[in-house]
């Protein structure tokens, strides 16, 4: 079985013990709808504990001083009984902006291909 979970938020407290940063995300606002027969999740938030690699860390860093960016993690979600929530060890972090600019950047770069060669 493989289990993959996507994060999107502002981080909270930032600690760098080593080559690894940790940073906590934090479930809020209403659920979406759920199929019936699905349990009743539970009204307190869920608090995601979340493992970053520095030099993934340094690629979005930057872009969070803007108050309206908000990280997007992609990772294996995974059980830490010395947590109150979920870890999650990231293996994708980027922000919206970031994506965005990507998508730009290739776009541009497959049109200069195009033209290139006609």
């Amino acid at each position: 079985m493989t289990a993959k979970l996507t994060l999107i938020g502002r981080p909270g407290r930032v600690i760098q013990p080593g080559e690894c940063v940790i940073t906590t995300l934090q479930s809020c606002g209403k659920l979406p709808t759920l199929p019936m027969g699905l349990p009743t999740p539970p009204a307190q938030p869920t608090t995601f504990a979340v493992y970053i690699a520095v030099r993934q860390w340094r690629k979005v860093e930057a872009a969070l001083t803007d108050p309206e960016a908000a990280l997007i993690i992609e990772g294996v979600p995974v059980y830490d009984e010395g947590l109150p929530g979920v870890a999650l060890l990231a293996q994708s972090v980027t922000t919206g902006r970031l994506q965005a600019a990507k998508r730009l950047a290739d776009a541009e770069s497959q049109n200069a291909s195009s033209a290139s060669q006609r």
